[in-house]
């Protein structure tokens, strides 16, 4: 009996568990395959949590971020093509300092250390230009959100950033629209001024280019530095040459202040395109009297389009607070990550193919890239992007292009409230 017990071990030991060993790790093989081993998949961003960009940030991106993330969860995670069942989404976000050399070896540390399956971009153009060497140097391609540079346009147009997809409107487009108001409106002198980082200083090379191809007289151009807290002696050089507009290319900090300081020294431009003043939070710092008339970069309202009051009600619930134009662009290049994950799965090749070539419907329209960026074409199935906002009561309505103003451009500008 001893005897048969140990030849019955001996069978078990030598064909029984090798067999069984290799049938789990072959169901193993399969499991994984088809999604099985993987719970969750992983968005990174390196970001500025603090700083002094922090602020614009977290509206632009951290917020919309965390929303959408919560909303996707809520629903049981996101569907991936390949696998059997919605995958959790998570998301890694690591402190830039708001320092650009940081947020270029984060981005590195988070593909190649933490290996994320998506990159989220930054906040802002400089920054945003500083990663995207990196996203393409190792074929992840990236939806940009809050960037605004002909270069990287150039860049795109030349094939040098294939993995580099752009939804805010660049210089390009910015430009000839402002331009555009110029004339049909009449107006005749312009000041110019920008703040002195990549943003401001392509944005103003570009509108005094055509500004200068019009009879229009360019009164002024002058930049000023990133973090200034006093303008009034260069507002005040402007008010005494009297143009019928000012351009200011401005961040959202600086457009404050211009509009405050203009306020104080008396000066009313027939036109003004303060051009990142679009924001709820100047609206309800200075009242909606005092930013009636003024015109911004963006535009955006929750009665835009399919999604958007549902979209507004779920940021207010969320946040307390509204969300601005650029809110809405960072949420909806989310939604078209969701179609893509879909669609194509983790084939960053395949991805970044089905990026270029699809027309996504999101909440701040049709997104329908053209050299990787959604620049706004006529055709049906075209990109449809709004261009310029204007306050109008309170609302930041869309003017430019025409086809998407809903209610007459107010010009000239209202004077400032007593």
């Amino acid at each position: 009996m001893k005897n048969a017990k140990s030849f019955m071990y001996a069978v078990l030991f030598l064909f029984v568990l090798p067999a069984l060993v290799f049938a789990a790790g072959e169901g193993e093989k399969a499991s994984a395959a088809q999604g099985g081993a993987k719970q969750a998949i992983t968005f990174g961003t390196s970001i500025q949590l603090s700083g002094w960009a922090v602020g614009d940030a977290e509206l632009a991106h951290l917020q919309p971020y965390k929303l959408w993330i919560d909303q996707i969860n809520a629903k049981g995670g996101v569907r991936v093509k390949g696998y059997d069942k919605p995958l959790l989404a998570k998301l890694i976000q690591y402190d830039s300092e708001s320092d650009i050399a940081k947020t270029v070896s984060l981005t590195e540390k988070l593909i190649l250390e933490d290996k994320v399956d998506v990159v989220l971009p930054p906040w802002a153009t400089a920054f945003t230009f500083a990663v995207a060497p990196i996203i393409n140097k190792y074929k992840y391609p990236m939806i940009g959100t809050t960037e605004s540079s002909s270069q990287l346009l150039q860049a795109a147009k030349q094939g040098k950033m294939p993995y580099y997809f752009g939804m805010w409107n660049p210089p390009d487009v910015v430009a000839p629209a402002v331009v555009g108001l110029v004339k049909e409106f009449g107006v005749k002198s312009v000041a110019v001024i920008f703040v002195g980082t990549l943003y401001g200083i392509d944005q103003s090379a570009v509108m005094t280019r055509l500004l200068g191809m019009e009879d229009v007289s360019i009164q002024m151009v002058e930049s000023y530095p990133l973090g200034v807290t006093d303008l009034s002696q260069l507002l005040k050089k402007i008010k005494a040459l009297n143009p019928d507009g000012l351009i200011a290319i401005s961040y959202p900090q600086d457009a404050l202040l211009i509009q405050e300081q203009l306020q104080v020294i008396g000066f009313n431009p027939k036109l003004l395109y303060n051009s990142l003043s679009g924001y709820p939070q100047q609206r309800d710092k200075t009242g909606k009297k005092a930013v009636e008339g003024m015109v911004s970069e963006g535009a955006w309202h929750k009665d835009f389009g399919p999604g958007s009051a549902e979209f507004y009600d779920a940021f207010m619930k969320a946040f307390g607070r509204e969300p601005a134009w650029d809110t809405v662009i960072t949420y909806a290049s989310l939604q078209m990550w969701e179609k893509v994950l879909g669609a194509v799965g983790l084939d960053r090749e395949k991805q970044r193919e089905y990026i270029a070539k699809t027309v996504f419907d999101t909440i701040y329209g049709k997104v329908k890239f053209t050299d990787q960026y959604n620049l706004p074409k006529g055709e049906p199935n075209g990109a449809n992007p709004p261009i310029l906002g204007q306050w109008q009561d309170g609302v930041f309505q869309v003017v430019w292009p025409k086809s998407l103003r809903a209610k007459p451009f107010i010009f000239p500008k209202p004077n400032w409230p007593m």
